[in-house]
């Protein structure tokens, strides 16, 4: 009888350690970024007679994962552990400024980094920031965001002009969301702040 029990409690224990090694995670919040800009006019620009092809923005490997990074304190970096970007950030950025100078006819044509069409003109991208960032106490945090935008002669593969774009901003919520928010917003003045530089370089054989 005895040991009809104890098998009866190892056979429950057994099912009790497997159920929770087993349970699934709660699913992760998926974000991505929302892009709010207002229309440029294309008068007066430039370049409107050449063809740009923008590059896949690079930067540090944390840009080309899905999951969100932020920064505690001086010197700490983690991810959170239930929020996930829908795209990886340097899609996402890539794709603002393309479909931004697209949309605003600064150029005769956009193309992205995978056209095989020959272009006057390219634009590298570099994300230097692009992180949420908490005290040491998790009780204020801000976003820090810096793109670095390259123009270059495709021909001569000479660089036109270099300017980097930064935007700092306290978050709305002191979460992954504010985070995202906060970021969105800070884009959105970067794509702007870019197309209104683009749309007065002047190319080189102008």
């Amino acid at each position: 009888m005895k040991s009809n029990i104890a098998k009866l409690i190892g056979i429950f224990l057994a099912f009790v350690l497997f159920s929770g090694c087993t349970s699934p995670m709660p699913p992760a919040h998926e974000y991505k970024l929302s892009i709010v800009t207002t229309p440029l006019s294309h008068e007066k620009a430039t370049c409107k007679t050449k063809s740009l092809k923008i590059q896949n923005a690079y930067g540090d490997n944390i840009y080309i994962s899905l999951n969100i990074y932020y920064v505690k304190g001086a010197y700490n970096q983690y991810a959170f552990s239930q929020a996930k970007w829908a795209q990886t950030p340097r899609t996402m950025i890539t794709k603002a400024i393309t479909e931004y100078l697209r949309q605003n006819g600064l150029f005769q044509s956009v193309q992205n980094s995978a056209s095989k069409t020959k272009n006057d003109l390219l634009l590298e991208i570099n994300i230097d920031d692009f992180l949420q960032y908490f005290d040491e106490n998790e009780q204020n945090s801000s976003i820090h965001a810096a793109v670095t935008c390259t123009f270059i002669d495709a021909k001569t593969h000479k660089v036109i002009a270099v300017k980097t774009f930064t935007q700092k901003k306290k978050t709305e919520s002191n979460d992954a969301l504010g985070g995202v928010k906060a970021l969105s917003s800070a884009l959105s003045s970067i794509v702007k702040e870019c197309g209104l530089w683009l749309k007065g370089v002047k190319c080189n054989d102008q």
